[in-house]
């Protein structure tokens, strides 16, 4: 309460975790949400100079952005020792800066204007991260997803032409204009005792923090490395996800496996391609794969017994005239979608 006291002016408890949260400042016990904070839980004086730390720190890294229309708190912020706290931005905004803006939505917007602005999404899908992904597939060439967590809008994800960035980055930009403004990725992120480092693969995306706000940028290895689609996270999301691989569930195997079809339609409707159609026959022929190539640790279109996955298809008596397999193995989500005719 003091330290967004301090920022923002006169604030309800719920707010001023709402603060700290969105700022960074803190991740909760359990779970970086108003809930996971554990509010009723007594403070110890090791956590109450880690949350001195972290404001020191966080003030360090504002001081060197340019925060527009920065309200004035109505309580006057105390001396630190390197001077007088700044106010930051609303508890409404992670970053006042909007680094991405997906269909006019941006990262810290309330579930209510969001959906005042959208509509209702087609689906709402599970995320590893633990928010909730609303997914806006009605029309493929605006595919959006927009993570909600707590009622505001902590992610956006986006493959079609319908995202923008402030530094006027945009689908169809050169890999070299977002490391003109940005430079070279990020190679790693700390989430408590731990350091992630990030697999870029052969370079198709790059992971950067800006105002916040961990945003990938994704690239077109066969058009001249140009942006295909953008991913944005709040820092306390991203942060609060101290696991390489999620924990599996079946929400989450069945929104990886809607994703990667509504992700291949999104961009096949990009290259103007027609859209394929789901069939829940062929899907299980690809589900059964991934978990035989997780279960066996190999990675083929071919199975340790020389079967292919035309085998595999006729094995589930589906008839088809051609068919083909794409493979996948990413950080979060392995997959082997099937596209038969």
């Amino acid at each position: 309460m003091i330290i967004a006291v301090t920022q923002k002016g006169t604030v309800s408890l719920n707010d001023a975790i709402s603060f700290l949260l969105n700022q960074g400042l803190s991740k909760g016990k359990t779970a970086a949400t108003v809930e996971g904070y554990r509010a009723a839980d007594k403070l110890s004086r090791a956590e109450a100079v880690q949350f001195i730390r972290n404001l020191k720190q966080m003030q360090f890294q504002l001081s060197a952005r340019k925060v527009a229309a920065v309200p004035t708190p109505t309580v006057p912020a105390p001396a630190a020792p390197n001077g007088p706290v700044s106010p930051t931005a609303p508890a409404s905004s992670v970053s006042a800066s909007a680094v991405v803006t997906l269909k006019d939505v941006h990262i810290g917007d309330t579930l209510e204007a969001t959906l005042s602005k959208l509509g209702q999404p087609a689906r709402k899908d599970a995320s590893e991260y633990g928010f909730t992904w609303y997914v806006y597939n009605q029309d493929y060439s605006s595919y959006a997803q927009i993570g909600i967590s707590d009622n505001k809008v902590v992610a956006l994800y986006s493959l079609s032409t319908n995202w923008s960035n402030n530094k006027g980055i945009k689908d169809g930009s050169a890999k070299s204009e977002v490391i003109k403004q940005y430079g070279n990725p990020l190679e790693s992120i700390k989430k408590g005792d731990t350091r992630f480092t990030i697999i870029y693969g052969k370079d198709e995306s790059g992971t950067y923090e800006i105002d916040g706000v961990y945003v990938t940028f994704f690239y077109d290895k066969f058009q001249n490395n140009v942006v295909t689609g953008v991913q944005a996270v709040a820092k306390p999301n991203e942060l609060a996800l101290e696991a390489f691989y999620p924990k599996e569930s079946p929400a989450l195997i069945t929104a990886y496996e809607r994703e990667a079809f509504d992700l291949a339609n999104a961009h096949r409707t990009k290259l103007g391609k027609s859209i394929l159609v789901w069939n829940d026959t062929i899907a299980g022929t690809a589900r059964k794969h991934s978990r035989d190539m997780a279960a066996r640790n190999y990675y083929s279109h071919i199975t340790p017994e020389g079967k292919s996955f035309s085998d595999r298809i006729k094995d589930d008596g589906l008839k088809f005239r051609t068919a083909s397999e794409n493979l996948a193995a990413v950080r979060r989500a392995p997959y082997s979608p099937i596209i038969a005719g």
